[in-house]
């Protein structure tokens, strides 16, 4: 008697999973033919009504024979590859799909779905026998700066009319980091003068690496900055004179709101001239702080900067660019030159008065992203103002501005 009792619980719990899995895989159509095939039955039974009865029962029928297509497991090994992980906006990226027979059995054909972006690629895995394995190749779309999502890749089991659809997951989502594009520039040019431990500054310093000129000896200098073959040709003491060094700090506050550019591409091309620029001086081994509209850019590392730059959003809301410039303020300190970079709806009064929420000193460059104007750079008061139309012409712009 236990024993029969043990068995029909098991029976019963079989019977039960697949019932909910069976529930799960009723896809939308599946509900509605349900419906539809109770209710004719109901409204025939009623009414008397033999066509819209025999309609029910085909309705029914049509559930009954779609629930086998729902039940069953495969038994796959299914592995999905990026290659690479990381592009620029442009470059080729692929994926693969290796499907394998698991614990070597025979795996008979199934329909695979794998998702990329908002797109779902399907295809289909034939017959495998013991051994053997099923490659799928796919083309990523990069054209366009962004995180794309990969994945799962499922296996799906459906009937042809499509009443029930049962997706199963076998891998996890994998994620294709597409930069934006950059081009590179030349050196840092005037106001970036580099040295062995950062930038030269016009103030004079007892004691750095920056050797600057010779003069008289003074009593309380160091005698360790007696400069003794130019002491031995004046007769007289003479002492090295340095200025001081200090790493650069550049700061880049872009204007993260659609409204202040004339489109998508647009603000795609401010960050992308952002990240050129940002690249440049931490490929220089100098510091970067970067904010896009409110939100703060990751910066320690060219490889994370350029990370977080295919992160950033647009935002939908009319923010001028001083919220920009002052998220930049509050995220960095001791800047030593600053970069605002915004569209061409901004007007030039916003502009100005962006500027000046800056320290007195602090160089600052704007660059509004003009794609309707000729590339060109003209003053406004004591900052440079810079009209982009393309990319490719931001490192000759930049090369004349620093001439």
């Amino acid at each position: 008697m236990a024993t029969t009792s043990s068995l029909r619980r098991v029976i019963g719990s079989n019977v039960g999973a697949r019932a909910r899995v069976l529930g799960r895989s009723v896809s939308a159509v599946g509900w509605v033919a349900l419906g539809a095939g109770l209710g004719s039955l109901l409204v025939g039974h009623v009414l008397g009504w033999t066509e819209i009865t025999v309609l029910g029962a085909v309705l029914l029928a049509l559930i009954l024979a779609a629930a086998p297509f729902a039940l069953g497991q495969s038994d796959l090994l299914v592995e999905l590859e990026l290659q690479p992980t990381t592009v620029t906006a442009g470059q080729r990226a692929a994926a693969q799909v290796t499907v394998r027979p698991a614990l070597d059995r025979v795996a008979r054909g199934v329909t695979m779905e794998l998702p990329v972006g908002d797109v779902v690629a399907e295809f289909p895995v034939p017959v495998l026998r013991r051994g053997a394995e099923h490659e799928e190749p796919f083309v990523l779309p990069t054209h366009r700066r962004g995180v794309m999502l990969v994945g799962p890749v499922s296996s799906v089991r459906s009937d042809p009319l499509a009443l029930v659809r049962r997706s199963q997951p076998w891998t996890e989502q994998l994620e294709l980091i597409v930069h934006p594009r950059t081009v590179r520039l030349a050196d840092s040019g005037r106001g970036f003068i580099r040295d062995l431990e950062g930038v030269a500054s016009n103030n004079r310093s007892e004691a750095d690496i920056s050797f600057h000129a010779l003069r008289a000896y003074e009593p309380g200098d160091d005698p360790r900055h007696i400069h003794w073959l130019s002491t031995a040709r004046t007769g007289s003491l003479m002492v090295r004179q340095f200025v001081d060094t200090r790493r650069l700090q550049l700061g880049l506050a872009v204007d993260g709101s659609l409204s202040a550019y004339d489109s998508d591409d647009d603000f795609e091309l401010a960050l992308s001239v952002a990240a050129s620029i940002g690249s440049k001086v931490l490929a220089d081994e100098q510091g970067v702080s970067c904010v896009v509209g409110s939100s703060r850019v990751l910066s320690e590392t060219r490889r994370n900067f350029l990370d977080s730059m295919a992160r950033v959003e647009v935002s939908l809301s009319r923010e001028r660019i001083g919220g920009a410039v002052a998220a930049l303020m509050r995220a960095a300190f001791g800047l030593s030159f600053a970069t605002v970079i915004t569209g061409a709806r901004t007007p030039l009064d916003d502009l100005r008065r962006a500027t000046l929420r800056f320290p007195a000193g602090t160089p600052v460059m704007v660059i509004r992203i003009d794609t309707s104007s000729p590339t060109t750079y003209r003053p406004i008061g004591n900052q440079m103002l810079l009209s982009v139309r393309a990319l490719d012409e931001l490192p000759e712009l930049l090369w004349k501005v620093a001439s």
